[in-house]
C-alpha cells in the first residue's frame, strides 16, 4: 500500500521512479527532500538547499550524507517506487502562491 507525503514545493517524479524520502530536524525546522534515484535528481526545500549545493556531486547520490554534515539530523527516512503524484498550485492573486505535492510511494520490499 502506497503512503503519501505532503510536500511544500514541486515533485514531478514518474510512476516507476526509485526514490529516496528523508525528513531532517534541526535549527528548529524538519524540511523533508526527495531524491529520485533514477533521475539523479533531488528536490528540497530552501532550508536545505544550503548544505546540498556545497557538493552538488555527492549530493545526487548520496544527499543525507552531505546535509547531515550540517547542523541537520535524520528524523524519518523511506525507499521505494513512486505509485503517482498530485501537484497543485493555488494563487491568491499577485505574489501569493502556494504549492504542493502529494507523492506516492510503495515501499521497497
Amino acid at each position: 500500500m502506497p503512503t503519501a507525503h505532503e510536500l511544500a514545493f514541486v515533485v514531478p517524479i514518474p510512476r516507476g521512479h526509485q526514490v529516496l524520502v528523508v525528513t531532517f530536524t534541526g535549527q528548529g525546522k524538519s524540511p523533508t527532500m526527495v531524491l529520485d534515484r533514477t533521475a539523479s535528481t533531488i528536490y528540497c526545500p530552501d532550508a536545505l538547499w544550503g548544505p546540498l549545493h556545497q557538493d552538488p556531486v555527492t549530493a545526487v547520490t548520496d544527499p543525507v550524507a552531505v546535509i547531515t554534515r550540517f547542523a541537520w539530523a535524520v528524523k524519518s527516512s523511506m525507499e521505494g517506487v513512486c505509485a503517482g503524484s498530485l501537484v497543485s498550485t493555488n494563487s491568491w492573486g499577485g505574489d501569493r502562491h502556494e504549492v504542493k505535492t502529494i507523492l506516492l510511494v510503495e515501499p521497497s520490499r
